[in-house]
């Protein structure tokens, strides 16, 4: 079971790309800091705006995706993935839709083994994670 939990939330799933948040490039917002005061909703409104401007954050820029994963970890804790599903590059942040889940051990195990390999693409993912979620 520790084991289960260290891979689970040592490790994030932002669209189609795992990060892992024990490599010492990752931390959460203080949480005396202004961040603080926001809401959920706030946060996916952010992540929507960067997605919009950026389909292709994840895999363009790194620090900026574990910054959108440490607030969205500092708002819901009991989340390991999240996917911001852009229609076209460019749309308004309102088109952008948001999906976030808690991905069990043996699914984030395949992922980060399929990333390792070089195997990962949005369609593996959305078959693996988002099209087996209810909703």
């Amino acid at each position: 079971m520790a084991q289960e939990l260290g891979i689970t939330r040592m490790h994030f799933l932002l669209n189609d790309v795992v990060f892992n948040l024990s490599d010492g490039k990752f931390s959460l917002p203080p949480a005396d800091s202004n961040t603080a005061r926001l809401k959920i909703s706030d946060v996916t409104h952010l992540g929507a705006e960067l997605f919009s401007a950026n389909p292709n954050l994840a895999h363009d820029d790194p620090a900026r995706s574990l910054r959108l994963i440490g607030l969205i970890l500092s708002k819901v804790s009991n989340v390991n993935a999240a996917l911001f599903f852009v229609p076209k590059k460019g749309c308004p942040p309102q088109q952008v839709s948001a999906r976030f889940a808690e991905l069990s051990f043996p699914i984030m195990t395949e992922l980060v083994n399929q990333q390792a390999k070089g195997n990962m693409t949005p369609g593996y993912v959305n078959s693996q994670v988002w099209a087996r979620l209810p909703g």
